[in-house]
């Protein structure tokens, strides 16, 4: 094994030939030729003058093979494929009213090239009062808008970012690598809601989505906008829903569309008072067909009926 961390000696890629050990970083030989090179030192990477074009380098940080065209180094393969966002072990979790902390495990980042990098021991903090890396992407501070927290990689630097974007932040600097991690609403007083997200799974602090609320005809679906209660992105959503009249039964249900898919229902005795806002009350999980959006129906035309939210999940 030679010291660079490859076996020695070394396998012959397709078309190109292996160069002598003792090459030195940025000098010339006759090709077809390839030089292997670590990044440990600065130098070490021969410069894309007219003089090394057709070099070949593998960065052993990026874990890629790239070739010079005289000028630049183009990528030829990348090693490290998978989808991005891949994770294990991902934890975003409210700190205080500005800020979020971001840990992970093991993350998989990808620039435009769809070329892969895998972060590892992510231990970050997101302050939105702050412009730029570990802050706010572009733009000033925005009440009652949902936030988007990335992963960002400039090849040596971790970072993250909040974005009102959920597919193209805008990248600080020289970071190309990202991962998205999930979002954080901030609130009309420009504070953070608490709520901790593992893996795609959020619970967060619960937020009223209907309050003694009357159909507008009985036993029949009807939409619900839940903009200000999950994010955009959500494919699942979590909570509680049924009657607030302390002496008459209802029913009330929760479905994914007007046609029912998915329906929850909440039927049964009232309690004859109201504990923690409902006489009557069930809890739902609900996969979402329309972004931000689910059906409910109640069984008469009283104001009776309450719904709130707990949680959501992300895609897979």
């Amino acid at each position: 094994m030679a010291n660079d961390g490859f076996p020695s000696p070394l396998p012959a890629f397709p078309g190109v030939l292996a160069h002598a050990s003792t090459h030195a970083p940025g000098s010339t030989d006759a090709l077809p030729w390839a030089t292997i090179h670590g990044r440990g030192i600065t130098g070490s990477k021969p410069a894309a003058a007219a003089a090394n074009a057709g070099y070949t380098y593998y960065d052993t940080t990026l874990q890629r093979l790239e070739r010079s065209n005289g000028a630049t180094w183009d990528l030829i393969e990348s090693p490290v494929v998978g989808v991005r966002d891949t994770q294990r072990n991902t934890v975003m979790a409210y700190s205080t009213a500005a800020r979020v902390t971001v840990t992970a495990d093991e993350l998989l980042l990808t620039d435009v090239n769809n070329v892969g990098y895998v972060a590892r021991t992510v231990s970050l903090t997101l302050d939105i009062t702050v412009a730029g890396a570990l802050g706010l992407d572009t733009g000033a501070e925005a009440a009652s808008t949902w936030y988007h927290a990335w992963v960002i990689w400039d090849g040596t630097t971790l970072s993250c970012i909040l974005s009102l974007s959920t597919t193209a932040p805008t990248m600080p600097g020289t970071y190309t690598w990202k991962a998205y991690i999930g979002a954080v609403r901030n609130d009309a007083g420009s504070n953070f809601i608490r709520f901790i997200q593992r893996g795609k799974m959020v619970a967060s602090a619960v937020v009223n989505a209907l309050a003694a609320a009357t159909p507008t005809a009985a036993n029949t679906y009807q939409t619900l906008s839940l903009s200000t209660q999950i994010p955009p992105n959500a494919s699942v959503v979590a909570g509680y829903f049924g009657n607030i009249n302390i002496t008459t039964d209802r029913g009330v249900a929760v479905a994914a569309d007007v046609n029912g898919v998915g329906e929850s229902l909440a039927i049964g005795k009232v309690e004859g008072a109201v504990v923690y806002n409902y006489s009557q009350v069930a809890s739902f999980r609900v996969p979402l067909i329309t972004s931000q959006q689910v059906a409910w129906k109640g069984s008469s035309l009283t104001a009776d009926f309450r719904m709130d939210i707990a949680g959501w999940e992300y895609p897979e």
